[in-house]
C-alpha cells in the first residue's frame, strides 16, 4: 500500500467538533473525512461519486505550524411578543494561518494515479472546513510506503496512547470524536510524537485511518438515503 501527501494551508479554518451544535468549535486538525473531502476537490469528484473514492482508502493529517486559536463570542437574541431575552454568549473557535500535511493510501496503482493528476494541478482549491476559508497554498509532497508505526503524528484514541514526546513548544488538546459509532476521547498532536500501545498505518509519520470507522460520512455524501 502507498501514500500520497499534500502540504495545505490556509488563514482560518474551522473542523467542527462532534459535540458542538450551535456554534463552530474547531478541532485542531482535520478528522478523515474532512481530509477525504480535501482530496475529493482538488480531483474534482463528484458527491455522488465519493462514496466509492474512499471506500479502499485511509486518510489522515497532521499539523505542520499554525499561529494559534481564535476565539470569538456570539451573544443569541431571542424575540418573543413580549420581551427579549439575551442567552449566555456562545462562542466559535477559528485555527489561525494552519499548515497541515494530509494523507491518502490506498493500492498503488490508484495512489500513482492521483499523484500524476495532482502533479497537473487541481480542479477545486480545498476549504478549511468551510468555503469561506480556502487554501491559500497547495503543494503535493509526493509518494510513499505506508508503514505499520507506533510513533506517529496527527491524532489518535486516548485508549490507544502510551505516551506523548513534545518537541520543542509542542501542543497537545484532548476532544471527544465520534468513533465508532460513540464519543471516544481522542489526542490531537503539535510538533509531539504520539506513542501508540500498537502500530497504526502511517506515512510520513502521519496516523492514517479507514474512513468508515468516523462520524456518518456515508449519510453526509448521500449513501444510503432514500
Amino acid at each position: 500500500m502507498m501514500a500520497l501527501t499534500v502540504e495545505v494551508s490556509f488563514n482560518e479554518a474551522v473542523f467542527n467538533q462532534h459535540v458542538t451544535k450551535g456554534v463552530r468549535a474547531s478541532y485542531l486538525i482535520p478528522l478523515p473525512t474532512s481530509v477525504a473531502g480535501m482530496f475529493g476537490a482538488m480531483l474534482g469528484i463528484p458527491r455522488s461519486e465519493m462514496s466509492r473514492f474512499i471506500e479502499d482508502k485511509m486518510f489522515g493529517a497532521a499539523l505542520i505550524d499554525f499561529k494559534g486559536i481564535s476565539k470569538e463570542y456570539i451573544q443569541g437574541v431571542k424575540v418573543k411578543s413580549d420581551k427579549v431575552e439575551y442567552p449566555s454568549p456562545q462562542y466559535q473557535t477559528l485555527v489561525l494561518m494552519p499548515t497541515y500535511l494530509i494523507a491518502v493510501a490506498g493500492d498503488e496503482t490508484v495512489i500513482s494515479k492521483i499523484s500524476d493528476r495532482l502533479g497537473r494541478g487541481w480542479v477545486y482549491l480545498p476549504y478549511g472546513g468551510y468555503n469561506d476559508h480556502p487554501a491559500t497554498w497547495v503543494e503535493v509532497k509526493g509518494v510513499s510506503d505506508v508503514v505499520d508505526s507506533t510513533e506517529v503524528y496527527g491524532y489518535a484514541p486516548v485508549e490507544d496512547v502510551e505516551d506523548v514526546k513534545l518537541e520543542g513548544e509542542g501542543h497537545i488538546s484532548r476532544d471527544q470524536v465520534m468513533y465508532r459509532g460513540v464519543f471516544t476521547d481522542f489526542l490531537f498532536s503539535y510538533r509531539a510524537r504520539i506513542i501508540l500501545k500498537r502500530p497504526y498505518p502511517s506515512a510520513d509519520g502521519v496516523a492514517l485511518y479507514p474512513i468508515k470507522g468516523f462520524f456518518n460520512y456515508l449519510e453526509r455524501v448521500g449513501v444510503g438515503r432514500r
